[in-house]
C-alpha cells in the first residue's frame, strides 16, 4: 500500500533510503510542487519506493514508478510551466512571482544535477 507524501521528513528519509541526502527546505521546495497537474508523489511503507500517482478523472489513475530524481525532475517540470506561464499571462505585475518561481527553479536544477550525479 502505497501513501502520499505529504510531509518534508518522510521525502528526506525516502531520498536516504536511495543513498542521497536531501535537506528540509528542498524536501519542502519538492512537495510544493506535487498535487498540480493531479500528479501526486506516493512512497512505499518501508520507504524504498516513489511512485508518481496521476490521477486521470473518474475515480482512475495511472502510477510510474521513479527515485528521487524523478521526483525532481518532474518539480522541476511544474515549476516551469507556472513560470512560463507568469511571464506570459502577467505585464508589470509579475516580478515577485517570476522571482519566486527562479529561485525555486534554481534549488530544483541543483538538486537534479546533484542526484542525476549521485544516481549514476
Amino acid at each position: 500500500m502505497m501513501n502520499e507524501i505529504k510531509c518534508g521528513a518522510v521525502l528526506m528519509a525516502a531520498a536516504h533510503k536511495q543513498g542521497v541526502e536531501m535537506n528540509h527546505d528542498d524536501a519542502t521546495v519538492v512537495l510544493s510542487y506535487m498535487g498540480i497537474m493531479d500528479k501526486y508523489l506516493l512512497c512505499s511503507p518501508d520507504l524504498s519506493g516513489l511512485t508518481l500517482r496521476h490521477y486521470t478523472g473518474g475515480g482512475k489513475f495511472t502510477d510510474t514508478p521513479c527515485n528521487i530524481l524523478g521526483a525532481v525532475r518532474y518539480a522541476v517540470e511544474v515549476c516551469k510551466s507556472l513560470l512560463d506561464y507568469t511571464l506570459e499571462t502577467k505585464e508589470r505585475g509579475y516580478t515577485q512571482d517570476a522571482r519566486y518561481y527562479r529561485k525555486e527553479m534554481k534549488t530544483l536544477k541543483r538538486l537534479a544535477a546533484t542526484y542525476a550525479t549521485a544516481l549514476s
